[in-house]
Parts: structure tokens; C-alpha cells; sequence
């Protein structure tokens, strides 16, 4: 996995896009920021501190919507967090808000849902909005609500990482 934290402001080039595909194809992060933020990045705790992506997704959004994204199966119960990059450029000025949600007919999982607006823990300023979450072994089915002021296609980045080892090497989102 590939993860970068992009400036806001970049100085010594032009093509964002570019480290933000190549983050994208391994099941990485981006995280735009302004410089002087650069500690706080998530990246820290979403791609070092719970370094194995359990789940990876890559919709391509526009305007207001929802979409279907690809189920998320979870094979032992354990905690981890989710993270959304919700532009594939820095600063954000299009997107207004987004509502993940998983759910499972299971009477054993954990369903729950995070967004923006809507939790304090978030950072407007930075691109990447994360949450912990506690989930079952099940099969979830997951669902975006998402909503951008015009209509320009982009990408996005959602994954949940985890601390704890998985039998398998999740496919790549691209």
C-alpha cells in the first residue's frame, strides 16, 4: 500500500492526481492537507498504527446520490477503522457531505453507518474523515449517501484498516 499526504499548496509540482491514483491502485490513502498539518494527518493511525486493509473501495460519485458499493466480509470479530477520502484534490471545495453505512440480517453484527456532518471527530480541513467501529463476523452490505456542489466525477477512497492479521489479501479496489 502507498500512502501519501498531499499538500494544499504544492510547491514542487503540479500533479496531485497522480500520487492519489497510485494510492488508490494499492489499497492506499491520500490525505490533502495544508502544510502546517501535516501532523495530524490520519495516515498515522489509518495506514501505520492499523496497517492492514481489510476493506478497500473506490466509487466514482458525482453531484447527490447513493451507491452500492462492494460487500465487506469480516471473518472474526475485531475493531478498526474506517476512512474516507472524500475529494481526490486538495483543498476540498466541492463536497458537502457523506453517510457510510454497513448492515447484516445477522442477529451477531455490528451495523452502523459514519458521515459528515454529523460527529465532532471530524476534520474539515483535512480530506480524510475516519471513525472506529467494532464489527462481528458477518457479511456486510454497504452504502454511500454522498453529496458535491457540481457535478464533476471523482473518485474516492474507502477503506477500513485493521490491527490484527487476515487470511487473505484483499483484491485491489482499481
Amino acid at each position: 500500500m502507498v500512502h501519501v499526504i498531499s499538500s494544499n499548496t504544492p510547491s514542487g509540482g503540479s500533479q496531485p492526481l497522480t500520487l492519489y491514483d497510485l494510492s488508490s491502485k494499492t489499497n492506499g490513502l491520500t490525505d490533502f492537507r495544508n502544510d502546517d498539518q501535516f501532523y495530524d494527518s490520519a495516515i498515522g493511525g489509518e495506514g501505520l498504527f492499523l496497517p492492514i486493509a481489510l476493506y478497500s473501495a473506490n466509487p466514482l460519485v458525482s453531484g447527490k446520490g447513493s451507491i452500492v458499493l462492494p460487500p465487506l466480509l469480516v471473518t472474526y470479530p475485531y475493531g478498526g477503522s474506517f476512512a474516507v477520502t472524500v475529494q481526490n484534490h486538495g483543498p476540498i471545495d466541492t463536497f458537502q457531505s457523506f453517510h457510510l453505512s454497513w448492515y447484516n440480517a445477522s442477529s451477531t453484527s455490528n451495523d452502523g453507518f459514519y458521515g459528515y456532518p454529523g460527529s465532532p471527530s471530524y476534520e474539515k480541513n483535512g480530506t480524510i474523515r475516519t471513525d472506529g467501529s467494532y464489527l462481528s463476523a458477518a457479511i456486510y452490505n454497504m452504502t454511500l449517501e454522498y453529496s458535491y456542489s457540481d457535478n464533476t466525477p471523482i473518485k474516492l477512497q474507502i477503506r477500513q484498516y485493521v490491527y490484527i492479521g487476515i487470511a487473505y489479501w484483499p483484491p485491489y479496489a482499481d
